[in-house]
């Protein structure tokens, strides 16, 4: 998670994040006065949003997402590459009390809870190849997949 203050320089974001995407991303935070700019790729497999979380756009803006979708409604996978700004901490605080104040969270609920709650949420196509490594099979299964 990448969190964006509207003083933070270019240089200091540069320093901290080290590549122009995330430099991108809070430019577009600050043109449309949203909450979070997040990547996403289209999906060369449909089944492969089910890994991540499926995203549903109106224009660049994002009107829905689900956490690993059974069924997804477009082949647009969130990659998880966001930057926020810090009230974004408010709605993880405001989701975990809803839920008797556990600390556990998902990203796209926490999301989703901000956007229904009228945050406005932008989505930009960061790159043609998503790899999602969380297990030793998934290392195999990409390479095999996305590099042969």
């Amino acid at each position: 998670m990448h969190i964006f203050e509207n003083s933070v320089s270019k240089d200091v974001l540069d320093k901290i994040f080290k590549i122009e995407e995330m430099y991108a991303n809070a430019k577009i935070i600050v043109h449309y006065s949203a909450l979070a700019a997040c990547g996403f790729v289209y999906a060369r497999n449909p089944n492969d949003v089910r890994n991540t979380y499926s995203i549903e756009l109106s224009g660049d803006t994002i009107i829905d997402l689900e956490e690993k979708p059974t069924h997804p409604v477009s082949n647009i996978m969130g990659t998880g590459n966001c930057v926020f700004k810090n009230v974004f901490f408010e709605y993880i605080r405001d989701y975990c009390w809803a839920r008797n104040n556990k600390l556990l969270f998902s990203f796209p609920d926490v999301l989703k809870m901000a956007i229904t709650r009228g945050e406005t949420v932008i989505a930009r196509e960061i790159g043609k190849l998503y790899l999602n490594f969380n297990y030793e099979v998934d290392i195999k299964n990409n390479f095999k997949n996305h590099l042969n």
